[in-house]
């Protein structure tokens, strides 16, 4: 296992076939109201991700003759089980087991992202995210960037635990995708407009998801942050527009009647930050513009009790 100085025995290995085929059958009890954070099904799928971890190639393979078989499935549950397994073999055997793997799953997310079972919709998300925070340089590959781009524009706007995972991978990718050096494709630069729109939507306090889910908005705010930040060349122009509209929130935000709820100031706080990272990338030349309106809106914030 990764980190472990402890010396394996390898005894998984004596009755591997019938323990991965036994942390499937768990991976499939999963629940239609199944929303807790811990269940059987859940630490079955962590099982096998550490199992993988600890004896590699010899998991996947076996992983990948019941993925194979019932990504497509029927049953719910056995689909559901399917891509946790696919998400749970990630990490530990060769790469060259495991990319084709995911390319695979990213010619068929489109379709799992909309099946019409919640449960693998948002294992289908997850996953993705998941990819995206381990395998990023898998998921920049000409081949499967544009997928990415179509499916976390699309789930930014689905319910909210599909809204956190796109999120998340955004943040994870954004880096990668406009790197200073990158020579910018005319999609990627589509993306970021489309991206950053969606993002202003979901940062807005007046946003019923913002109110009714406190971790979206934080998710939103991190994605938001991050994407400002690496604002290429080519998209200058919506920082610049981009700024007024967060100065314009906080000044409304400053100056509202309403009582001073921990929802209201902490999206104060968010925007504040926002608004830092964002005025980190405006050219010296051009700071003037934006110069009085941030120390006036600043200003009474601080007079705010």
């Amino acid at each position: 296992m990764e980190n472990c100085d402890c010396e394996s025995s390898h005894y998984c290995l004596a009755v591997l076939p019938q323990l991965v085929d036994s942390l499937h059958v768990v991976m499939a009890s999963v629940t239609e109201v199944d929303q807790d954070d811990w269940t059987p099904s859940k630490a079955a799928s962590e099982c096998l991700r550490l199992l993988c971890n600890c004896c590699g190639n010899e998991v996947i393979e076996r992983s990948l003759v019941f993925i194979t078989q019932n990504i497509k499935s029927e049953d719910w549950r056995i689909k559901y089980a399917s891509i946790m397994s696919l998400a749970s073999n990630l990490e530990g055997p060769d790469k060259c087991l495991v990319l084709p793997m995911v390319r695979s799953f990213f010619q068929i997310a489109g379709e799992l992202l909309e099946d019409d079972n919640l449960q693998v919709r948002h294992a289908a998300s997850w996953t993705i995210s998941y990819i995206s925070e381990v395998l990023m340089e898998t998921v920049i590959d000409p081949d499967i960037l544009p997928i990415f781009m179509q499916w976390s524009t699309s789930c930014l706007s689905k319910d909210p635990v599909m809204v956190e995972h796109a999120c998340t991978s955004i943040t994870s990718l954004v880096p990668l995708i406009y790197e200073s050096n990158n020579l910018l494709q005319e999609g990627s630069i589509s993306y970021f407009a489309i991206i950053l729109e969606r993002l202003i939507g979901l940062t807005d306090i007046n946003n019923p998801m913002v109110g009714s889910f406190p971790c979206v908005r934080q998710v939103a705010f991190r994605a938001l942050m991050e994407l400002t930040t690496h604002c290429p060349q080519e998209c200058y122009h919506l920082l610049e527009k981009t700024i007024l509209l967060m100065l314009d929130r906080l000044q409304k935000l400053s100056v509202s009647s309403v009582e001073n709820s921990s929802g209201v100031n902490v999206t104060k706080s968010f925007l504040c930050s926002t608004l830092n990272s964002m005025l980190l990338k405006i050219e010296p030349d051009h700071i003037h513009q934006v110069s009085d309106n941030v120390v006036q809106v600043l200003l009474q914030l601080l007079q705010v009790p």
